[in-house]
């Protein structure tokens, strides 16, 4: 099997997982979800050479892992103990221009909205995580993942509404 073809599977299989991810009822499903979908992303852009985005997907991956085996927040050293050394190496094996940029936030707020013991918080930060991940997976050329990720930003913010505004909405008569 070649290179893209390979790339081009695990593009395409983070499609579902990343609708589904937004659409879990708890917090452990919407953890468990992202850190498959971290995975399968990791892998396409490490195959189709977003060497930066392949770190820091991965870690992301077992991070959100980690939080929900435990089923806790991890404490900040945890958290530090992961991402620092993956900010690292995606910073030392990162590609030219100014994208890395873009995926070293999307990063950082995918980790902040998983620190939230507020799912209200947490969902709403997700979105501008996914957002972020858009334009870093349309910078980086990945059409699969690219597609994954604004079906994953319109269902996050789906979630947010189901899950979240229609909660806090006042009653109707």
């Amino acid at each position: 099997m070649t290179l893209p073809i390979l790339a081009a599977i695990f593009g395409w299989a983070a499609l579902p997982v990343s609708i589904l991810r937004y659409q879990a009822a708890t917090f452990r499903g919407v953890l468990l979800m992202s850190a498959l979908a971290s995975f399968l992303f990791g892998v396409h852009y490490g195959l189709i050479g977003a060497t930066s985005g392949a770190a820091l997907a991965l870690s992301g991956g077992l991070t959100s892992l980690i939080q929900a085996w435990i089923g806790r927040s991890l404490s900040i050293s945890v958290r530090l103990a992961i991402a620092v050394p993956s900010v690292a190496l995606a910073i030392a094996v990162r590609e030219p221009g100014l994208l890395p940029l873009v995926v070293l936030a999307a990063f950082a707020v995918s980790r902040l909205a998983e620190v939230f013991e507020s799912e209200t918080k947490m969902r709403a930060t997700l979105i501008f995580a996914a957002a972020l991940w858009v334009l870093y997976a349309a910078g980086s050329g990945s059409l699969p993942v690219a597609l994954s990720e604004i079906i994953g930003l319109g269902s996050a913010c789906w979630g947010f509404h189901r899950f979240v505004r229609r909660r806090t909405a006042p009653a109707t008569a």
